[in-house]
């Protein structure tokens, strides 16, 4: 298996998702702020093509720091998914991690509109349509930052390699059993109906990456 050009056809590939992302954002070149604020919509359609890049880049990741084994560093001051200090002063690191899935939240029910009905045989309702469908660039911080972090992660993957390769070693150290940065079966991101070429692009990293993780343990 040629892992080196697996990994470069996957990250030119990601790589461009990421342009998507901030062209569908309509981010002003070189400048790195959003020119106008943002439709729901769009910002929706953009943290689901989000959540996809990141689970393939930390996939990546995976097969980039294939048998590196490093000695972990000293510990740190602040979480490996966090922001140090003032948030404009350092960017975010990329999460290496998948987030968990939490099984403790109550599924959302659709609540029951109440329907009024006038003698004239109209019809009423107390739904409300919101008044702003707007989101101010302001607002809109932390999914660029996201954005950056896992543009960032693509341009050096050895180094996020070398951090994964830290990070495992640290939770081994603290006899942490739970030392993959998958989580069990489908990767975020992942829409088994909806057939794309994104999806495959998933689907293959994540299949590579776990073919590493089964050999790492088969040892």
């Amino acid at each position: 298996m040629d892992w080196d050009k697996a990994i470069e056809r996957n990250r030119g590939d990601l790589l461009r998702l990421v342009a998507w992302m901030l062209a569908h954002l309509g981010i002003v070149a070189g400048q790195g702020v959003l020119a106008a604020p943002i439709s729901r919509a769009v910002r929706l359609a953009v943290l689901r093509m989000l959540r996809l890049v990141e689970a393939a880049t930390r996939r990546l990741i995976v097969i980039e720091a294939r048998g590196l084994v490093v000695q972990p560093g000293p510990p740190r001051g602040f979480p490996e998914a966090g922001i140090a200090g003032d948030k404009g002063a350092r960017a975010m690191p990329f999460a290496l991690f998948d987030p968990r899935k939490r099984f403790d939240r109550q599924p959302k029910t659709k609540r029951a509109e109440p329907r009024v009905t006038i003698f004239d045989g109209t019809v009423t309702s107390d739904r409300r349509e919101p008044a702003d469908t707007k989101i101010a660039p302001d607002d809109a911080g932390a999914l660029l930052r996201r954005i950056a972090a896992v543009g960032g992660a693509l341009e050096d993957l050895p180094k996020q390699a070398v951090r994964l390769a830290r990070r495992r070693a640290i939770l081994a150290r603290k006899s942490i059993i739970a030392l993959s940065p998958m989580r069990p079966r489908s990767p975020p991101g992942y829409r088994m109906r909806r057939r794309c070429w994104k999806m495959d692009l998933l689907e293959d990293v994540d299949r590579l990456a776990r073919r590493i993780e089964n050999e790492a343990i088969g040892r």
